[in-house]
């Protein structure tokens, strides 16, 4: 390499290994945060004169090299430990776990889905780059694959980031998140990971706000009152000591879905429990009869605030509130013409 040469390789960022249009495509992930200096080799013996040690990383796009992975992985790897560059390595979406394993025994700091976790790349990486500068380089598989999971949650997480641990590729998380929603995608996050086999989230708490179990309820049942193609007569919403627990039947799996994205988001829950069977014929009779019901409720409470009836099998749960005490009883007899054996009260006194 020429002088010149040298020169232009010392001012890149990252070096890209692998063939096009793997690298196009890479090179367009890790230009999301601006326009970095990349330069690109075919493999790893190309890539030998470009490197040096103010390098953000290595990036080896792994479904366009030729050849061995683990091998390429290996020569770069011997010089990132020495110049504490970090090798991250790209591979498809559902890579073997096994082999995602090897790269990391072969000194990947990170493996990376693609082009699912594709989003992710740049800002992962940079934090990678930045605590490889304190720390060194990763001694072991799970310490790299520690690191990087704690890389990703930096991207993914605003504040209070867990602290990771890994032993024989099974991951536990410590610390806190702001809330049940972060938990779950932190948990999406994880799922992606090439190499992980499982997480444990027992030490996470979450820094929620403190709330009653009734205003918990309350809160979640209006989050879905505005939620577009859910049906809130076929639904029993409640909680427990901050986990919602929603029960019913509903019309098929994407409405499922849409309640639970709906509800993950509701201030002060810590924890969702789903009870909701899919059924698109039980769902039609249970809104049918929680008309019927909703009419013997309306005929026999006068003095309420809009109570409402749900109904999903044999079950009505009554919520709202009512300025005196409702005598569930006295109405079981009236609903029991509707094939209902069981009526739960969650009607709020407010006296």
């Amino acid at each position: 390499m020429t002088d010149p040469a040298r020169r232009n390789a010392r001012r890149t960022d990252f070096v890209l290994v692998g063939s096009p249009p793997a690298t196009d495509r890479v090179r367009a992930a890790l230009e999301v945060d601006g326009a970095p200096s990349l330069a690109t080799a075919h493999t790893a013996s190309g890539a030998m004169p470009m490197l040096h040690p103010g390098l953000t990383a290595i990036v080896v796009a792994g479904f366009g090299v030729r050849g061995s992975l683990r091998d390429e992985t290996l020569r770069l790897a011997t010089y990132g430990r020495t110049h504490r560059v970090p090798v991250v390595v790209l591979v498809g979406d559902g890579y073997a776990t096994q082999d995602a394993r090897a790269l990391f025994s072969a000194g990947a700091c990170a493996v990376f889905a693609w082009p699912t976790e594709g989003p992710l790349l740049a800002a992962t990486i940079r934090a990678y780059a930045s605590t490889m500068r304190r720390a060194g380089y990763p001694s072991a598989a799970d310490d790299a694959l520690a690191r990087s999971l704690e890389a990703r949650l930096d991207a993914i997480v605003d504040e209070l980031t867990p602290h990771v641990s890994v032993t024989d590729f099974v991951a536990t998380l410590t610390g806190v998140l702001a809330s049940y929603a972060e938990r779950r995608e932190v948990e999406r996050h994880l799922s992606l990971v090439p190499g992980l086999e499982r997480w444990e989230l027992d030490g996470i708490l979450l820094d929620v706000d403190v709330t009653t179990d009734a205003a918990l309820a309350r809160r979640a049942r209006a989050r879905l009152a505005h939620t577009p193609g859910v049906a809130l007569d076929t639904l029993g919403v409640s909680a427990r000591d901050g986990r919602l627990i929603v029960a019913g039947t509903v019309r098929d799996e994407p409405e499922r879905q849409r309640i639970m994205d709906s509800i993950v988001g509701v201030r002060g829950v810590r924890d969702i429990e789903n009870l909701m069977t899919v059924s698109s014929a039980q769902s039609e009779e249970d809104r049918g009869r929680a008309e019927r019901a909703k009419a013997i409720v309306d005929a026999h409470l006068v003095d309420h605030e809009g109570i409402r009836v749900s109904v999903f099998g044999p079950i009505a749960v009554l919520t709202g509130r009512s300025k005196e005490r409702v005598s569930v009883e006295r109405l079981k007899v009236h609903l029991d013409a509707l094939g209902l054996d069981r009526v739960v009260d969650s009607i709020e006194v407010r006296g």
